[in-house]
């Protein structure tokens, strides 16, 4: 009987132990399955890519966040056309009228998405933005008529057929400052967002957007597309009342940089010369002046170096 029953003992043992290991091994798949699905929430995705630009324009009022889990997530059609809205208002996208008051636009271009729609491509966000700041444009001609006006400064004119995330977005957007209304009697988006808002013009002068070059001394050249942080206000060394300003403008096609220094010698201004420098690329330089006002001792000059790839580098200096 002891036998017996030891061995019943040893059966019921055995049981416990497999029912035992059963109950480990569910629990442990249970866990790694649970793992598996809060890995998402407590290691989200993160990305780099924008992140500069982003940071900048959070800094402006227009985007709500700037971090890298913000920059890797899809950007949804309606936050989209709210930042948009916020771009044009200069943070307050209330205000976005007041842009087009001032491109003397009568009608602001419907700028919403289906309520169904999850997600924007990088052709939908190239064809809103560009519809945003007034050009006519369709989502077949988005592309061509995007890298036409100057987007592609940080990222390709293209689209990659994978929804659009909010750091791809900040990068098209960043470049949406600097790219022209197609009024050609208006400024820069940067300068039409700058004269609406005065906080938002300091926000962009401390960031390298704004060339605050003193309109008073000559007419701002306005064409092609201004590259960042290329404004200079430099104090000549040695005189309180020497000062040089500088900028480089990107892409200025046609004849505006001749036309620019015609107009300035029809208003007053006397030309030094015209000189060809060598090189790659090839550049023409201009060099005018004219006294700072009648009876000053003080001289403005100003050079204009265009280069064969349409880029232009324009200094003021008042001696």
């Amino acid at each position: 009987m002891d036998g017996m029953e030891e061995k019943k003992e040893k059966k019921i043992s055995k049981k416990k132990i497999g029912m035992i290991c059963g109950a480990c091994t569910l629990g442990v798949a249970v866990l790694v399955v649970g793992v598996f699905l809060l890995l998402p929430i407590l290691f989200p995705e993160s990305s780099d890519v924008g992140a500069a630009q982003a940071k900048v324009l959070y800094q402006l009022g227009i985007l709500p966040e700037y971090d890298g889990v913000y920059l890797a997530k899809e950007t949804k059609p309606a936050r989209g056309e709210e930042i948009v809205l916020r771009f044009l208002g200069s943070g307050n996208e209330t205000q976005a009228a007041l842009f087009y008051r001032y491109l003397e636009l009568d009608q602001a271009p419907d700028l919403a998405f289906p309520k169904d729609q999850e997600t924007l491509t990088e052709t939908e966000s190239y064809d809103l933005l560009l519809r945003a700041l007034g050009y006519e444009s369709t989502p077949e001609t988005a592309l061509a008529k995007a890298k036409e006006v100057g987007f592609g400064i940080f990222r390709e004119v293209r689209d990659s057929g994978q929804a659009l995330t909010n750091g791809d977005f900040a990068l098209i957007l960043y470049e949406a400052l600097l790219v022209r209304p197609p009024n050609a009697a208006n400024y820069p988006t940067y300068r039409i967002l700058g004269s609406l808002n005065s906080h938002f013009k300091e926000a962009l002068l401390e960031n390298g957007l704004y060339d605050a070059i003193p309109e008073e001394y000559a007419p701002l050249f306005n064409a092609g597309i201004y590259k960042p942080d290329s404004f200079a206000r430099l104090p000549v060394t040695g005189s309180a009342n020497r000062v040089e300003w500088t900028a480089t403008y990107l892409n200025v096609a046609g004849t505006y940089a001749a036309d620019y220094v015609a107009k300035l010698l029809a208003d007053g201004w006397t030309r030094e010369g015209t000189y060809e420098v060598e090189g790659d690329p090839k550049a023409t330089i201009e060099v005018i002046y004219k006294p700072l006002s009648a009876g000053s001792s003080q001289e403005l000059g100003l050079v204009v170096k265009l280069y064969e790839n349409d880029t232009v580098e324009w200094a003021l200096f008042l001696n």
